[in-house]
């Protein structure tokens, strides 16, 4: 076993905190399992002798608990369709479900001009995109870590294209079916996803390629559909931001380490189990740092259109309440670099060839980490000396596209080093936490990497950090 960094929490602790969390289940924005885990973070930290602030915030929050589908037929029997998962934010029925004749409305967006008093159905095939689109690569370690020419996950699909339940709504739908096709019905199940909407006011479902046959062939005979979905909405919900100053030598300087708490699983997200231990490694040192250091631990990454700021992501509302923490203006400490740590220790997973199955590829999902400038890139790829489990992917900021809470610093003009794996099952809410695909091994060198990256920009000054680069435009 490779020797820890000094004054870091050993491998058990953190694996410890790890099962905790797992065993939450999900913890979606405002829920109690959500609640339990900042609690949890707010006595850690407090129990190794920092003050946790906190922010307040209330919202609209919906949450399911089960749903079902049955095809109808003139006979009085009854067709189970199973549901992979249930559209998040989308609505809910009476416990008698609501019925209707299926109709087809086309794919992706979906168009709904023949659904009024229907239930709807829509395709959604899941293609791959060309990566050069979305991320321009700076560097990579080791030389075999590149990125794969396509990038084909459900994620990125879900930002392209998912039916639209606001325009079925208005054209008078009665609900909303969402077939997933091009992946197979394990990467499929519990995806919950599109993930950031507020809420739409009308029921919505997905399911899998194994129903699709069953779904078309229902529309052809002019079959009827129930679907019951059972939620709730709760109008003035409270959820909670944490942060907390580690303070050093200085306070006019700062460096801000971030993340989000909500999620669905036990990757999605355990950044804050990283900052947690990055606090205690300083607890733990025999001097203060340089620099004072801010931990902010986030709500609302799962609901961006109530807590971002103009579709931004939800760092951007801490930033705007707390500019005397981080802008320079008026006195102000300055916030000279950001880290955000985010999905540590994925595993790669994906379809086999025919997409008959959800398998592990035995490699590290790669680890994709946006630089802002070329010198932190370096700085990074330092810290990475010594690992034993890498398969890193240095990105520049490309068509306006910056995935993760580190999105908000940058836009800020902050230096940023962001942590931002993003695998298959990123989004997907099951019982079991995903915790077959983390890594501890993995999960710990990355939080190795982050603490040694803190402790280098602390002594590194304003000018060798640099300034945050222009992002790149362009499909190559």
């Amino acid at each position: 076993m490779n020797k820890s960094l000094a004054g870091l929490p050993d491998r058990a602790t953190i694996a410890g905190w790890q099962a905790y969390m797992n065993q939450l289940g999900p913890r979606l924005t405002g829920t109690a399992a959500h609640q339990r885990f900042i609690e949890f973070l707010r006595e850690q930290i407090t129990a190794i002798g920092y003050q946790v602030e906190t922010d307040r915030h209330y919202f609209q929050k919906w949450e399911a608990e089960q749903a079902n589908l049955h095809l109808l037929a003139a006979d009085g029997t009854e067709q189970e369709i199973r549901v992979a998962s249930i559209y998040p934010y989308s609505g809910m029925t009476s416990s008698q479900g609501i019925e209707g004749e299926l109709v087809y409305c086309g794919k992706g967006k979906g168009s709904y001009k023949h659904a009024r008093g229907k239930i709807a159905v829509v395709e959604v095939a899941v293609w791959p995109l060309p990566t050069t689109l979305l991320m321009k690569q700076r560097a990579v370690f080791p030389d075999d870590a590149k990125l794969s020419f396509f990038l084909q996950n459900p994620v990125l699909q879900s930002f392209l294209g998912v039916p639209d339940l606001k325009k079925a709504t208005e054209a008078g739908a009665l609900a909303v079916i969402g077939i997933w096709r091009n992946i197979s019905t394990a990467n499929a199940r519990d995806q919950y996803l599109p993930f950031g909407n507020d809420y739409q006011g009308l029921p919505g479902v997905w399911v899998d390629r194994e129903a699709r046959e069953a779904l078309l062939e229902g529309i052809s005979k002019k079959k009827r559909a129930r679907l019951t979905l059972s939620a709730s909405l709760q109008e003035q919900a409270a959820s909670e931001t944490i942060y907390a100053v580690v303070p050093g030598k200085t306070d006019k300087e700062v460096i801000l380490v971030n993340t989000h708490t909500d999620g669905p699983n036990g990757i999605e997200e355990n950044g804050g189990l990283g900052m947690l231990a990055m606090m205690h490694f300083l607890r733990n040192q025999a001097e203060k740092p340089e620099r004072t250091m801010l931990f902010v631990f986030v709500t609302g990454h799962f609901q961006l259109e109530q807590f971002g700021l103009n579709h931004r992501q939800a760092t951007s509302r801490w930033l705007r309440d707390h500019p005397e923490l981080w802008e320079g203006k008026e006195g102000h400490a300055r916030a000279v670099a950001g880290l955000t740590l985010e999905h540590l220790g994925c595993m790669e997973w994906s379809d086999n060839r025919d997409k008959t199955d959800f398998l592990p590829t035995g490699r590290i999902a790669p680890e994709l980490v946006y630089t802002a400038n070329k010198e932190l890139a370096a700085l990074y790829l330092q810290a990475l000396q010594g690992r034993k489990k890498v398969r890193t992917v240095l990105l520049r900021p490309r068509n306006r596209i910056y995935f993760g809470e580190g999105q908000p610093l940058f836009q800020e003009g902050i230096p940023t080093v962001s942590l931002i794996p993003g695998p298959d099952y990123l989004c997907t809410a099951p019982d079991h936490a995903e915790a077959d695909k983390i890594d501890g091994e993995l999960m710990y060198e990355q939080i190795e990497t982050f603490a040694k990256l803190m402790m280098e920009l602390d002594k590194t000054s304003v000018d060798k950090i640099g300034k945050v680069e222009p992002e790149s435009f362009g499909i190559w």
